[in-house]
């Protein structure tokens, strides 16, 4: 699920398609981000520039052609005018280095290689990693009810907030439609790209005036209201939904202590108040300042309630090694485990995988 409101996660040079595109959620998931992917590649007749399964080995920049020349492992070269390495922070896999995860009999698999055909169905899962992909694969798999038993796997608790998904309203949809060039006008001069427009009968029924806001451009210091004012604010933020949105509530919340302090006590009272179990409560409740990349989520904390859902600290007990039935951590417990899921995310990107998105001469 992308963890950015779905009208804006899609490309702004396509006003027909932003218009024709049907908006169903406040958050586009997976099946939907691929078929509006593979629309605009089909119409804009892009299939013919994109090379798939091709790993770059090398590239060189030709002084006399003035071109690069690309080689590639499959032995096909190139030369083109331009070259893009578009590598970003997502093009490398990370599986982690744990003692014997090869020689676990169960099915293993990473969040970003997951097969259509994954079938869980009155399994026992472990899932390492608990960062915002980790999130919404334990709210999905611990909220379902197919699964026989999930078990997360904690390094780090995580301050999140909820996202609010669910069906867009209508006429919410019909407002962001028509107000698309001053949707794209905010969000390029905003300050992390995002920009928030809250029709009016969404504001109506959380009793704010009609107005659009940028999520991520308050300009008031923490310091410059009043304590009511501290808490009135976030629980606003808070109702609203959005990891963005609930880190800007002030402007200084990054660089203010007291802020971000009170933002932590915030957060974990919300923890408090939802996590019925003492010792997951624990666990789950965050020891750092609230500095992380920020998270929103369908029910997170709320899904440790669940009776088939439990929670392992690898702080307090480390895994030592993976075995041939489950995963063994420090104090000697070893879980048996139908299924692993690494939702592990990506290392240090190395030039390997390059997208051209220019024409080029094969030669």
């Amino acid at each position: 699920m992308s963890d950015s409101e779905s009208y804006i996660y899609r490309y702004s040079w396509d006003k027909e398609l932003l218009n024709s595109w049907e908006l169903k959620n406040n958050y586009a998931k997976q099946s939907e981000i691929l078929a509006y992917l593979q629309l605009v590649v089909e119409r804009h007749n892009l299939r013919e520039d994109m090379k798939f399964n091709t790993d770059l080995v090398g590239a060189q920049w030709n002084e006399t052609s003035e071109k690069w020349e690309v080689e590639t492992a499959q032995g096909v070269q190139f030369t083109t005018r331009y070259l893009v390495t578009g590598l970003g922070h997502f093009s490398k896999v990370n599986y982690p280095d744990i003692k014997g995860l090869d020689s676990f009999q169960g099915d293993i698999y990473h969040t970003s290689r997951w097969p259509a055909d994954c079938d869980l169905t009155g399994k026992r899962v472990a899932v390492l990693g608990n960062g915002s992909t980790g999130m919404q694969v334990i709210c999905a798999l611990g909220n379902d009810p197919k699964i026989a038993q999930l078990t997360s796997f904690q390094r780090t608790p995580q301050y999140t907030v909820p996202a609010r998904d669910g069906p867009m309203d209508p006429k919410r949809i019909e407002e962001i439609k028509s107000s698309y060039d001053q949707i794209w006008d905010n969000v390029f001069h905003s300050k992390v790209g995002l920009s928030e427009y809250i029709s009016s009968s969404l504001l109506e029924t959380l009793h704010y005036r009609l107005t659009k806001t940028d999520v991520d451009e308050s300009t008031t210091p923490f310091g410059s209201v009043s304590p009511e004012e501290h808490r009135r604010k976030l629980q606003e933020c808070w109702d609203m939904g959005g990891g963005v949105r609930f880190l800007h509530s002030f402007s200084d919340i990054l660089q203010n202590m007291e802020a971000n302090l009170y933002v932590c006590d915030f957060i974990k009272e919300k923890i408090a108040n939802t996590v019925k179990d003492p010792e997951k409560r624990r666990k789950l409740t965050p020891k750092e300042l609230y500095a992380r990349r920020p998270i929103c989520d369908n029910g997170y904390y709320g899904t440790f309630n669940n009776e088939n859902v439990d929670l392992v600290s690898l702080e307090e007990t480390p895994i030592t090694e993976v075995t041939s039935r489950g995963i063994k951590t420090s104090d000697n417990v070893e879980r048996e485990f139908d299924a692993i899921v690494l939702a592990t995310g990506f290392g240090k990107s190395g030039f390997l995988f390059c997208s051209l998105f220019v024409r080029t001469c094969q030669s």
